[in-house]
């Protein structure tokens, strides 16, 4: 389940590291900054950047992460039944998932969808480094 970069939300680096992240931030900073207090996770990463708690470039990554796992999921969802699997993907499916992943129409078709998981095994090892960063594993 963690080594599957298509479950958007439980994966490492997926949604609920980098939501959680969002939620310890608050709570770690909200005493001494209560700027950061927002509904939003993307916000709380550009509040977490302009406190000093969060490099820019980190707090830009994680925020252009969620965007990317929630257009994802939002096309898995209205899509697929169960869990998804890349290798099998329709050659429509493909084109919807990478042109949500890119937020483009002009994307020529392809049949497969390798290099978007490679993008998003990328994304997530980031978002799991950071969130490592300030969540740490136990072991």
């Amino acid at each position: 389940m963690f080594d599957d970069p298509w479950n958007l939300k439980h994966a490492r680096g997926g949604l609920v590291e980098a939501e959680f992240l969002a939620q310890y931030l608050q709570l770690s900073q909200l005493a001494h900054h209560p700027t950061i207090r927002t509904v939003s996770t993307e916000e709380t990463f550009a509040k977490a950047a302009v406190i000093g708690v969060l490099r820019h470039d980190d707090a830009r990554l994680l925020a252009e992460a969620v965007k990317l796992y929630r257009r994802l999921q939002a096309v898995l969802r209205l899509s697929v039944e169960g869990k998804f699997a890349a290798a099998t993907a329709p050659r429509g499916l493909c084109h919807a998932l990478r042109r949500a992943a890119h937020g483009s129409d002009d994307l020529p078709p392809r049949d497969d969808l390798a290099e978007l998981e490679q993008e998003l095994r990328a994304t997530q090892a980031a978002v799991s480094r950071i969130y490592g960063g300030f969540c740490p594993a136990e072991g």
